[in-house]
């Protein structure tokens, strides 16, 4: 019988984003990888072929990687007592799954390009466009983006998740980023991309966010 393994991640998408890595970790390992979430969050997994997502623990794993801090539990009073021997709660989230933090940056997932297509096609986009990200997961904020070009939203869209964006962000003269999903997907899929700005709306610094070099912080 195969080692399987359980993720817990409740989300939100930006932390699913974070911790995938860690999931594509185990799974070249040998082991089978259930994630534990929400449902509302199963969708991001139909490009993720090395774990599967599951709302309720119906089996036994022979270990359990529980990164749910954030939400009541053992894993926050750990976070809280701890949280000063940590540059950022990615650091943390990476020591408690027993992986280097130099894997964050291996996302993978499997590309649909026809979903892809499909969602640039929908968007109606312009020859040139900026893509911008300004709603948290509890509020929205107001960026001061440059007006030389128009600026597309980066949200929901009924049938697609954020993979699928992939060929918009790609084709796109400038990325604006708060603190969210979308910085993460573009500081591990568009490593290359320029240029590339993170809006510090909520006071947070780069290096708290724990991504690469070519970021440009506004204001």
């Amino acid at each position: 019988m195969n080692k399987n393994i359980l993720i817990i991640q409740p989300g939100r998408l930006g932390d699913i984003i974070i911790c995938l890595p860690i999931a594509k970790h185990y799974f070249d390992k040998g082991y089978e990888v259930d994630w534990l979430c929400p449902i509302e969050f199963h969708e991001m997994f139909r490009n993720v072929s090395y774990c599967k997502p599951v709302t309720t623990i119906s089996k036994h794993y022979h270990d359990v990687i529980d990164m749910s801090f954030g939400f009541n539990g053992a894993p926050e009073m750990w976070w809280q007592i701890t949280k000063p021997r940590w540059e950022s709660f990615v650091d943390a989230k990476y020591h408690l799954a027993r992986v280097s933090l130099d894997e964050k940056w291996n996302l993978v997932w499997d590309r649909d390009t026809k979903k892809e297509d499909a969602l640039f096609t929908e968007l109606n986009l312009p020859e040139n466009y900026i893509v911008y990200h300004s709603q948290g997961s509890r509020e929205s904020f107001t960026l001061n983006l440059p007006k030389n070009h128009p600026a597309i939203e980066f949200k929901k869209v009924a049938g697609y998740n954020v993979f699928d964006w992939y060929k918009v962000l790609s084709k796109a003269k400038e990325i604006h980023c708060i603190d969210s999903v979308l910085v993460n997907f573009v500081d591990s899929a568009l490593p290359e991309f320029n240029p590339k700005y993170f809006h510090n709306v909520q006071n947070y610094k780069i290096p708290d966010l724990t991504v690469k070099k070519g970021w440009i912080e506004k204001c």
